[in-house]
């Protein structure tokens, strides 16, 4: 995917989300308006905190954080590999500060961002994040 047409980073974004299939876009749209957070996703589902902690599990075999942050650094991935600048990227995934983003980013994949960059990276990074969705398609 070539995002030369224009340089602006927030058309960038919108470019990339109109490429994301349909059911990971509406998992990211949840997420992204429950403010990135379980307690948050529980709100915007309308189900009490408990309830939704006790059945996500059995439904997706992972904790609700766990889940929101696959899907967190899963987007994350793909607008750094398109080249968005770390910054952009850290306010897209709701981060507000650039150094938070980058260690809860080292924490999740184990690697900084401007690695994304590698062959060798995204294959590991493709591996390790578990996902039937390639990063950088």
């Amino acid at each position: 995917m070539s995002l030369q047409l224009n340089n602006d980073p927030t058309s960038q974004v919108r470019v990339i989300w109109e490429s994301i299939p349909e059911d990971m876009k509406r998992d990211l749209l949840i997420v992204k308006k429950s403010g990135w957070s379980a307690n948050g996703m529980a709100n915007f589902l309308k189900r009490s905190r408990s309830s939704f902690y006790r059945s996500f599990p059995k439904e997706f075999k992972q904790s609700p954080q766990s889940w929101i942050n696959e899907k967190r650094f899963w987007l994350a991935n793909k607008l750094l590999a398109s080249g968005i600048p770390k910054k952009v990227v850290a306010e897209e995934v709701g981060y507000h500060d650039l150094s938070s983003f980058v260690r809860a980013y080292k924490n999740f994949t184990e690697y900084l961002p401007r690695q994304t960059q590698c062959p060798t990276i995204k294959q590991l990074l493709n591996q390790h994040l578990g996902l039937n969705a390639k990063l950088w398609d």
